[in-house]
């Protein structure tokens, strides 16, 4: 089975490491840096864990900032996302613009 994970932060990239460890995971971000340090097997994060599992173990995993090449024929996983303040304009039109981007993978009208 095939998961795309949105997000390498620490939950996405968490969820997507022990994912990966059973299923082909394709992890998307939009930080091209971090995509390159994941495809590198480096923790774009502190974390004793997850550094040791991208170091040591056998991992179908690969990142990337292609939305498309990461939803295409993919079981999509869905973080549930919280209620939050916004309390910056940035934050909210990033969160558009994610929406904008998958409408128009998935061609949705």
């Amino acid at each position: 089975m095939k998961i795309a994970i949105a997000g390498t932060g620490y939950v996405g990239l968490s969820n997507a490491i022990l994912l990966a460890k059973h299923n082909e995971v394709v992890a998307v971000d939009i930080v091209a840096e971090k995509v390159d340090m994941i495809n590198n097997r480096i923790s774009p994060i502190v974390d004793t864990e997850i550094e040791y599992y991208l170091a040591n173990e056998p991992l179908n995993l690969v990142a990337t900032t292609d939305m498309y090449e990461a939803y295409q024929d993919a079981t999509v996983t869905k973080r549930e996302w919280k209620k939050m303040e916004m309390n910056s304009e940035g934050l909210c039109y990033f969160y558009n613009m994610i929406i904008i981007k998958l409408i128009k993978v998935f061609n949705f009208k």
